[in-house]
């Protein structure tokens, strides 16, 4: 007997226990239904627009954005990198005239004694000379010397167009004008050359200097190519090409997508009308 009534109390708990747990399935189901019905929205979808306002812009710069600012606005970014370009190439080759060099090349010959062996002096002198060559040659006797015979410029102006040095492994020395003019070019070095040697001559009592190389007129230009400018120009115009697209595309907040649009309000998008203006 006592079992019985064990089994029927048992019985009872349990049926009670599923009641309980089906009353709250259809209450959660009742619950599901009432709020579809008040909001028009499936249960559970998110309605709070303003969680998912962050979202939408984590991933804004992406290649397809950047090809679409790039395609639309493809004629201006062309021009940008046309316009910075040959307006550089142009403008600097303008502004910095085409440059010529005229180059002369002397020799310090070695003396030799009159038993026909070489003069160890005049190789030690030799030695000295083309250590400072470059001192000697820009001297100001001979800078005033060399002004006097070119005409129309002053020692300073002659000294600033000049490069002088020696050749490594050789007794030679290298002179060399660069102007804007070929001519005055030519005649800088000739003058030079001429001072120099004059002087060594009466100061030192150097007679062992010989010209191998006369200075010529030289009418190919020693500047930067004006292609290397537009270049240039061209990779700042691209620059700035870059840095436009990556503004436009950061700075463009529409809703491109219906995916973006679904996050950033909260709400399903069920039509999606054509735009028109690409037909």
């Amino acid at each position: 007997m006592p079992d019985n009534q064990n089994s029927n109390r048992l019985s009872r708990n349990n049926r009670s226990r599923d009641e309980k747990a089906s009353n709250n399935t259809q209450r959660k189901s009742f619950e599901r239904q009432k709020t579809e019905i008040q909001s028009g929205y499936p249960a559970g979808y998110p309605l709070n627009p303003v969680s998912s306002k962050t979202s939408i812009r984590e991933n804004v710069v992406n290649w397809s954005d950047v090809w679409r600012v790039v395609r639309k606005n493809i004629i201006l970014l062309i021009l940008i990198v046309l316009l910075c370009g040959f307006g550089y190439g142009f403008g600097k080759s303008f502004l910095d005239p085409a440059q010529y060099e005229s180059t002369a090349t002397i020799f310090l010959t070695p003396k030799f004694t009159q038993e026909g062996e070489l003069d160890q002096s005049s190789i030690s002198t030799n030695r000295t000379l083309l250590s400072n060559a470059i001192a000697l040659m820009s001297r100001e006797n001979i800078m005033v010397q060399a002004a006097q015979e070119v005409g129309n410029m002053t020692p300073e102006q002659i000294r600033d167009t000049l490069t002088v040095e020696p050749i490594a492994g050789t007794e030679l020395i290298s002179i060399t004008s660069t102007t804007s003019d070929p001519q005055v070019s030519k005649n800088i070095v000739d003058a030079t050359v001429s001072a120099f040697i004059e002087t060594m001559k009466d100061n030192l009592n150097l007679d062992n200097i010989t010209v191998v190389d006369q200075p010529k007129l030289n009418f190919e230009s020693v500047s930067t190519p004006v292609y290397i400018y537009i270049l240039q120009g061209a990779t700042v115009g691209l620059i700035i090409d870059a840095v436009y697209v990556f503004i436009r595309v950061v700075m463009d907040k529409r809703l491109k997508t219906k995916e973006e649009a679904e996050r950033y309000l909260g709400v399903p998008v069920f039509v999606v009308l054509p735009d028109i203006g690409k037909r």
